[in-house]
């Protein structure tokens, strides 16, 4: 799959070069900090959102947070701060982007991030989370003469956003989830997109936060960082190609009125709904697979990301299955839940009421 993206990639340059308009270049090579680093398994990991249809092969969106390597970094900046939040160099903004194999319609009620560091002095430190269409030469990328050009697909129209704050970001190593909800559904239409965090606010007050990386080779020039009024290419911004080819661990939940269970079609091969919701007792996940699968795992995520439950329910074959959960232990609030197979994952959420 690495191989086809980087082609597709190289086609896209060659072809929006001639038209792409001209930058001063800047570069950041030599600012990468490795801090730390964490081997990761896959069956044992969080998986959410599209980091559920990122992480496992053959799902509808790519690229695979630590798809290639099974292995997380906390990337942090020479002199203070971190790659992938704010840091000393004021590179506060950064995007992941994600191809929308299937050019599947959907919509994004909320993000869930994986936070690795900060420092928090002033309460009121927020951060900010906005999803973008993507288009072409929206991001600066070398332009093939030593120079830089606004050439490659970057971040475009804004389809919704959403605040966190930085109290709230959990840091614990391996990371829990924080949770962002949109003000209002962000809605993708069958194209490409990507979800920024801007740390601006954080900066200001001089805070710091950090967000989790996967490994420099697993990603495919999809992650993005603002600067001087112009996204930028990550890997190009820090001296690449090749030196930060890496994804941010960002991840978009699918929004309740997506691929339910009466649906049609599939989203990673899943659809699924939770009954009754929201819930007091018990609530229902009845999900559906479009292909067998040697393991079905459902995983329940409270709202600060904490995982509460983890049930494997082996091996399935292509169908519709249903799968109760007993909630008298479950607090108040909100829940995610997600199903993985052997095609993808898929992340919803439930509503429990005492």
């Amino acid at each position: 799959m690495k191989k086809i993206y980087s082609l597709v990639a190289t086609a896209v340059f060659a072809t929006s070069a001639m038209v792409a308009q001209n930058v001063e270049k800047v570069d950041f090579s030599g600012k990468i900090q490795i801090l730390n680093t964490q081997e990761i398994s896959k069956s044992a990991t969080p998986k959410v959102a599209t980091d559920t249809a990122g992480w496992m092969t053959g799902t509808s969106f790519a690229p695979e947070f630590a798809g290639i390597s099974g292995q997380v970094t906390e990337f942090g900046y020479s002199g203070g701060g971190f790659i992938f939040g704010n840091n000393v160099g004021g590179l506060n903004k950064h995007a992941q982007g994600y191809f929308n194999e299937d050019e599947l319609n959907f919509s994004i009620d909320e993000v869930l991030m994986l936070a690795v560091g900060k420092d928090n002095n002033d309460v009121t430190s927020f951060g900010t989370v906005t999803v973008y269409s993507m288009a072409d030469n929206k991001a600066a990328n070398d332009d093939g003469n030593g120079g830089a050009a606004l050439n490659s697909p970057g971040p475009n129209a804004t389809l919704g956003s959403g605040t966190i704050l930085l109290s709230a970001m959990d840091t614990t190593w391996f990371p829990q989830f924080s949770v962002v909800t949109l003000t209002s559904p962000a809605n993708v239409v069958g194209t490409d997109f990507a979800v920024a965090f801007d740390a601006a606010d954080i900066d200001s007050k001089q805070d710091t936060v950090g967000l989790l990386g996967d490994s420099n080779g697993d990603g495919y020039s999809y992650c993005f960082h603002f600067y001087n009024g112009n996204w930028w290419v990550t890997d190009f911004l820090f001296g690449g190609p090749g030196v930060l080819d890496a994804n941010s661990a960002i991840f978009p939940v699918i929004g309740d009125q997506n691929v339910g269970i009466e649906a049609n079609g599939y989203l990673n091969g899943l659809k699924m709904s939770a009954y009754p919701n929201p819930a007091a007792d018990v609530v229902n996940i009845n999900y559906g697979i479009e292909n067998s699968s040697d393991n079905v795992e459902i995983k329940i995520i409270d709202a600060t990301g904490r995982i509460i439950e983890v049930i494997n329910s082996g091996s399935k074959l292509q169908g519709e299955y249903v799968e109760t959960i007993n909630l008298n232990s479950y607090a108040a609030g909100k829940y995610f839940y997600t199903v993985t197979t052997n095609a993808g994952s898929l992340t919803k959420k439930f509503v429990v009421t005492k």
